[in-house]
């Protein structure tokens, strides 16, 4: 599936004290420190890109109108039910 593999990051010095090859950025003093990162293998990522389907767009458009119209008739018919309500009362 996938096999690791370490690095070496530039990350923040604990001790306040920076470390070359890292040095400081911007005032702030950094040490270089060993990272654990997974590597997929190749059959892995073709799996991944495989099942991957295409953005739709139009499919995302729709979908965020008609939520987007849920939430204004909502907001509608609670201002129109708060009318309502209010001359009911007053």
């Amino acid at each position: 599936m996938a096999t690791k593999q370490y690095v070496v990051a530039c990350l923040p010095a604990a001790n306040g004290i920076a470390v070359d090859p890292c040095g400081t950025i911007d005032g702030r003093p950094y040490a270089p420190g060993v990272a654990e990162v997974p590597v997929l293998s190749a059959a892995t990522v073709a799996a991944v890109e495989a099942a991957a389907a295409p953005f739709d767009y139009r499919a995302a458009a729709e979908f965020w109108a008609a939520s987007f119209g849920a939430v204004l008739l909502f907001f509608c018919l609670g201002l129109a039910v708060g009318s309502v309500l209010k001359v009911l009362r007053g």
